[in-house]
């Protein structure tokens, strides 16, 4: 929708031609219905949130540094912050921005990101919960907002992404094969204004390939779902 909430025609065909490419079929208006919301998530939209149209190439994994049930609602975050998903440390998630509309998560990749702030402190893990959110989400955004399915690397940072990969800082010297070495030296990417965050944090990023491996598993539930999904 537009800002005045009519359905405009580049979203009907973005999402329809984004679900065709699954191999799914729908209506135009589910098409864009499922490109906008996740049907899993509680929606609790930002107040004023952008309604700048984006075509989304990632998925981004965030921590807040916090262990609340949610930051944002109605409100933005610090410095007008917000992210299209906050994902607690138990229960559902929750949406506060269409995934076809930018957010303001990740400074100059927000115009193709599908960002995730996750409940979480220096030291944590994702929980189980955690983890399972995070796979929904980007099995729902490689489906029906047409995400590749692959992890990010440093010379393509399309697929399951994690912030640090557009920070600036010294995260120990680079290694290819250690996701928590890469970040804006290798990538060149400008996702935060902060030098040295460190945000999602080492075991988060190792968290990583269990998110795309269970992801796989919801992929393949959303496109048969069985009866009383």
């Amino acid at each position: 929708m537009d800002g005045q909430g009519k359905v405009g025609r580049r979203s009907l065909i973005v999402g329809s031609a984004a679900l065709a490419a699954t191999g799914l079929s729908a209506s135009p208006a589910e098409a864009l219905i499922k490109s906008r919301r996740a049907e899993f998530a509680v929606w609790d939209p930002i107040t004023d949130r952008s309604t700048t149209a984006m075509t989304p190439r990632r998925v981004t994994i965030h921590i807040a540094v916090t262990s609340s049930a949610d930051i944002y609602g109605p409100g933005k975050g610090p410095g007008d912050s917000y992210a299209h998903f906050y994902n607690p440390r138990s229960g559902a998630p929750r949406q506060h921005q269409t995934m076809d509309c930018r957010a303001a998560a990740d400074l100059e990749g927000s115009s193709s990101t599908i960002s995730v702030e996750h409940a979480g402190i220096v030291g944590d893990s994702m929980t189980d919960s955690q983890l399972t959110n995070i796979a929904k989400i980007f099995a729902w955004a490689h489906l029906f907002c047409g995400v590749p399915n692959r992890i990010a690397t440093v010379d393509n940072l399309s697929g399951l992404a994690w912030h640090r990969l557009g920070i600036d800082g010294n995260f120990g010297t680079y290694d290819p094969n250690l996701r928590r070495t890469w970040c804006r030296d290798q990538t060149g990417a400008v996702w935060s204004s902060s030098p040295g965050k460190t945000c999602p944090t080492d075991n988060f990023i190792r968290q990583v390939p269990t998110v795309y491996n269970r992801a796989q598993t919801w992929i393949e539930i959303f496109r048969n779902p069985p009866p009383d999904l």
